[in-house]
């Protein structure tokens, strides 16, 4: 699996269904032109005519849980009503959280593999906040997401205790690179916006 990050709340997953074909899925698109298979958006933007896809993508706007060609994808509904989904494909699970405090995250989460989250706020606060909630979760990779600036990051990575972090233009990962980590690693993706 690859992922990508086109900036803001926009991720890219490139699955493989079988040996012959793969599954694009889009995350929280703005002004997608890509041919993507699925697309995770938020009913209030498809109302605003921001998705222009030049294919028919499977659209999931609403919570549920879903099953398109072996990517299995639960929307989960929470009182602020900002984007929250798991996603399990190659064996992996994906937990993708926007802007979500601790308190809001009362669900049992178990084997998650990659955290998807927003660090975007104003002071060291949302990075405490976060650290709290990587630490409820346990994941085994964490990609920050939403800041604006290289300070919020800054201030993620260190009270994560981390110096410094090279920028990747993509995760490229697989069930069996992820069996042998111990300990959380965060990846820090270079935003292609």
């Amino acid at each position: 699996m690859n992922i990508t990050w086109n900036g803001g709340s926009f991720f890219n997953l490139n699955t493989q269904k079988d040996k012959n074909s793969n599954i694009d899925v889009a995350i929280e698109p703005i002004n997608s032109k890509n041919k993507e298979n699925v697309i995770l958006l938020k009913s209030d933007k498809v109302a605003s005519g921001q998705l222009k896809s030049d294919t028919k993508p499977f659209l999931i706007s609403g919570p549920g849980e879903y099953e398109i060609g072996g990517v299995f994808v639960q929307s989960i509904d929470i009182p602020s009503k900002k984007p929250f989904y798991l996603i399990e494909t190659e064996s992996i699970t994906i937990c993708y959280i926007s802007s979500l405090s601790q308190e809001e995250l009362k669900l049992d989460f178990d084997n998650i593999d990659i955290l998807i989250i927003d660090i975007n706020g104003s002071d060291n606060d949302r990075a405490k906040e976060v650290a709290k909630i990587i630490a409820q979760i346990e994941p085994k990779i964490v990609i920050p997401m939403g800041y604006d600036n290289s300070k919020q990051l800054d201030e993620f990575l260190k009270i994560m205790g981390i110096e410094k972090q090279e920028e990747v233009s993509k995760l490229n990962i697989k069930n069996k690179d992820l069996s042998s980590r111990e300990g959380v690693e965060v990846v820090v993706l270079s935003s292609k916006k």
